[in-house]
């Protein structure tokens, strides 16, 4: 068996060339988005880009000196005027006031300043575009003293000050040669305050460009996560001794995580009431239990090197950072943000020495791991002294992170196909000693597989007719449970199409042509209701029933419908037109409401639906025209502004009184 795992690692240093070319593709094109080096920078409030060429050099971080008013939410017309304002001095951007020391003077990390830059354009620019991430922990900004973005609520009162974080582009409609850029923070919230992250100001359309190939990359990196983290899981769910695999299912939904909820922040969009409270939290619980779990994995992998004492100290440190972030305040758990980031750099080089140990004894796949993982430590090194304003680069540990992710999947199939390399050669002997057992087996399975394949037809068949009478979800519900519960419906719109001269037809007509001539109409409906989303439900003789809105809810099911209802009607006058009278003149009725929905019976069972919102669209049949589409008033109130109605006045319903009925007659032109 030793001799066989270092067959296969000799092949290993071959595929890491190749994943390694691999992820400097990646690094590359995630650079590619980033604004162009040795760009100006601001100096004691101006930034000048006169000679900058947007159009060649590409967008332009708004780092430097900016002026800093300290303590005060100064309006952007207070500039524009003249007012007198005193200036704190020059405090440098990307950075937080806490961090800062403006002419001696420190600031705490609640408080309120202002900043401002004044740009130098490249002649006059039409239309310009700012990136904005975030800022300490709400903002306000200004562009030549209009109102452009706001983050949270800005107040000079830190007890009204409410956070907030979401990233944002906005274009600035110019032309523009000169730019007064005037922001408002406030923070009463996190350890850290003030403009944390660059501004970017470039064209409008390299703006929007880039932002989303960052979000087409923030998703790309998700989806992969997601898609490893249910491989891993099924790994283990077939094997539960492989538990490496569970703990790659776990870091994967980890690092999922993490990518939504930094970077361009898009879990905030998914979830637009979640609190920035909550995100910070769920941020750094990342954080702590990506650690955990990458301790864990490398346990796991070399357990013969990892000390049991360092994953009693992993635990222990991730038990006390998760109760202090689950329940200290934002202020006080970010403040120890050094501290966490100091337990992950410590629990890192333990993993690269326990991993280099690992190698050193030749254990298979030491060497691949131990790579991949500086590549990682690399990564979040960067981004450790990027988020403390060491250095100016940016984050790429999703990168580095979806590199070492690669790496272990790479590693686990290498060790699945070691197994079944065993496992192949195992066969064969037993082969060679039972060659008759083999032949008996063959047969056996072929029949075995044949059967299979026999019943798997018939499921499929059963699934085909069962869909053709159930709608989808309530044919699952009844495989599931044996039984589907009726349920009520309350925005649906009903359909009753009938045909008009149908008795008169089929007196002229044979009863094989009548009733090839109704299948030929139903079989179009049918196709109709299919492509505008709704559900037949019966035929009744020459009647059609038919529902949009369930099962599945839709606020569009009324509009679904009467497209359906209008597709009808053409069809038939086009049929009519063709074939004379040897066809039908439809009447169709359409009613908005609620309904009840379910199986009825035991034996030949059907779905079916009940209620007044039925009753009511066969009133709106009953008292149409041939050829015409007959509407209630409360689906007028939903269609009226996208369709042209004519309006018939109130008609006395059997049952019903009088009620607003429309002929529906076509789509308004846009």
């Amino acid at each position: 068996m030793l001799s066989n795992l270092r067959a296969i690692q000799c092949t290993h240093y071959d595929t890491l060339l190749r994943i390694s070319l691999f992820f400097c593709v990646l690094c590359l094109s995630a650079c590619s988005t980033n604004p162009a080096l040795n760009t100006p920078r601001a100096k004691q409030g101006i930034l000048d880009l006169s000679q900058w060429n947007f159009t060649k050099n590409g967008p332009v971080k708004l780092d430097g000196e900016w002026e800093f008013y300290w303590n005060k939410l100064v309006p952007p017309e207070a500039f524009t005027r003249n007012q007198a304002c005193t200036m704190t001095g020059y405090i440098p951007v990307r950075s937080s006031w806490t961090e800062a020391t403006v002419n001696g003077q420190k600031f705490p990390s609640m408080g309120m300043a202002t900043y401002r830059l004044r740009v130098k354009c490249p002649g006059k620019i039409d239309q310009l575009a700012l990136k904005l991430l975030d800022m300490g922990t709400a903002y306000k900004l200004w562009v030549n003293g209009k109102a452009v973005s706001q983050n949270g609520i800005v107040s000079s009162n830190l007890d009204s000050v409410v956070p907030n974080t979401s990233p944002a582009v906005k274009v600035l409609n110019g032309p523009f040669d000169t730019m007064d850029i005037v922001v408002q923070v406030a923070n009463n919230f996190h350890a850290k305050a003030g403009i944390w992250e660059s501004i970017l100001l470039g064209e409008s359309n390299q703006i929007i460009t880039m932002w989303e190939n960052e979000v087409i990359k923030t998703i790309y990196v998700a989806g992969a996560a997601t898609i490893l983290a249910v491989v891993f899981f099924l790994i283990y769910s077939l094997r539960r001794k492989e538990h490496e695999a569970l703990i790659l299912c776990m870091i994967c939904l980890i690092f999922f995580t993490r990518i939504m909820i930094t970077g361009e922040r898009l879990l905030y969009h998914w979830f637009s009431g979640m609190s920035v409270n909550t995100g910070y939290r769920i941020e750094y619980f990342t954080l702590i239990f990506v650690t955990l779990a990458i301790s864990l994995y490398i346990w796991y992998l070399f357990p013969t090197v990892t000390s049991k004492y360092y994953m009693r100290f992993v635990w222990l440190a991730s038990i006390v950072f998760s109760a202090m972030v689950l329940f200290a305040k934002t202020s006080f758990y970010t403040h120890q943000l050094g501290i966490i980031q100091l337990y992950i750099v410590l629990c890192a080089l333990h993993s690269v020495i326990v991993v280099f140990e690992s190698a050193r004894r030749r254990q298979p796949l030491a060497y691949l791991f131990l790579f991949s993982f500086i590549v990682l430590f690399v990564a979040v090194a960067n981004d450790i002294l990027y988020s403390q304003f060491v250095i100016n680069t940016g984050y790429y540990v999703s990168i580095a992170f979806s590199f070492f992710l690669l790496v272990q999947a790479y590693m686990m199939s290498q060790r699945s196909a070691g197994a079944f390399k065993k496992v192949e050669n195992l066969s064969f002997s037993l082969n060679k000693a039972n060659v008759h057992l083999a032949e008996m087996n063959e047969g056996l399975e072929a029949k075995v597989s044949e059967r299979t394949r026999q019943l798997e037809k018939q499921m499929q068949k059963s699934d085909e007719l069962l869909l053709n009478i159930l709608p989808e979800q309530t044919a699952k519900e009844l495989k599931r449970d044996g039984y589907s519960k009726a349920r009520t419906y309350n925005d649906v719109s009903v359909m009753f199409a009938d045909f008009k001269n149908f008795t008169k037809l089929s007196e002229d007509l044979s009863s094989e042509e009548l009733v090839a001539e109704l299948d030929t109409c139903f079989s179009a409906f049918d196709n109709i209701m299919t492509n505008h989303h709704v559900e037949k439900i019966k035929t009744i003789g020459d009647a059609y029933l038919a529902v949009s809105g369930l099962p599945l809810a839709s606020t569009h099911h009324a509009i679904h419908m009467v497209e359906a209802a209008l597709e009808i009607r053409d069809y038939m006058i086009q049929r009519r037109v063709q074939l004379g009278e040897k066809t039908f003149e439809v009447r169709i009725g359409i009613h908005s409401g609620s309904v009840v929905a379910g199986i009825v019976g035991q034996k030949k069972f059907a779905f079916d639906i009940w209620g007044d919102t039925v009753n009511t669209a066969a009133r709106m049949e009953q008292h149409g025209e041939a050829g015409q589409i007959n509407i209630s008033g409360s689906t007028y109130a939903l269609v009226g502004d996208f369709f042209d109605c004519e309006s018939r006045g109130q008609i006395e319903a059997k049952n019903k009184g009088m009620m607003d009925m429309y002929f529906l007659l076509k789509k308004k032109s846009v």
